[in-house]
C-alpha cells in the first residue's frame, strides 16, 4: 500500500463519482501525502505513479544517507509519512533531498492541478499529521505525544 490508496486500499472518491485527489504536506524534513490521484483507474494510474514514485524514492535516498538517526516511514492506510531528524552536519545535505522531491511534487500539481495538491508550510492544513489508521506492525500507537 502506498499513498494513492485509500483506508483500506480503496480509491477514495469525490461528490459526483469524481476520483479524489493527492495532498502533500511538506514542512522542512517532513513528508506526508495521502490520497489517490484518479487520474485513471486504480492501479494504472500515472499521476499516482509518479506522486509515489517520488515518495519512496525520497524514503530510499534518506535510508541510504546513513544518518546517526533514522528516519520515521510509515506507508499504508492510503498514506505516506518520513519524518527526519539530523545534525547540522547531515542536514544540507537532507535539505537538498527535500528540496529535489518539493520541486517535484510542484511540477506534478502544476502538470495536473486537479489531481494533486501541495500544501506549503504555511498553509494551515498542513499540519503533517499520520494517516488516522492503526500503527503498521510491530509499531507503538501514539496519542497526543505518549507512546
Amino acid at each position: 500500500e502506498g499513498p494513492c490508496a485509500g483506508p483500506g486500499g480503496e480509491k477514495t472518491r469525490r461528490r459526483g463519482g469524481a476520483a479524489g485527489m493527492i495532498t502533500v504536506q511538506l514542512s522542512g524534513t517532513a513528508l506526508t501525502v495521502r490520497g489517490h490521484a484518479g487520474f485513471s483507474r486504480y492501479g494504472s494510474d500515472i499521476v499516482c505513479a509518479a506522486a509515489s514514485m517520488l515518495a519512496f524514492a525520497l524514503a530510499e535516498a534518506v535510508q541510504a544517507a546513513g544518518l546517526k538517526t533514522p528516519p520515521v516511514i510509515e506507508s499504508g492506510c492510503g498514506g505516506f509519512r518520513l519524518e527526519v531528524s539530523a545534525d547540522k552536519r547531515e542536514q544540507a545535505r537532507l535539505d537538498g533531498m527535500f528540496e529535489m522531491v518539493r520541486a517535484g511534487y510542484q511540477l506534478l500539481s502544476a502538470r495536473y492541478p486537479d489531481y494533486v495538491r501541495v500544501l506549503g508550510e504555511r498553509d494551515p492544513e498542513n499540519k503533517l499529521e499520520r494517516p488516522e489508521c492503526r500503527p503498521l506492525e510491530g509499531q507503538k500507537e501514539e496519542r497526543n505525544g505518549e507512546v
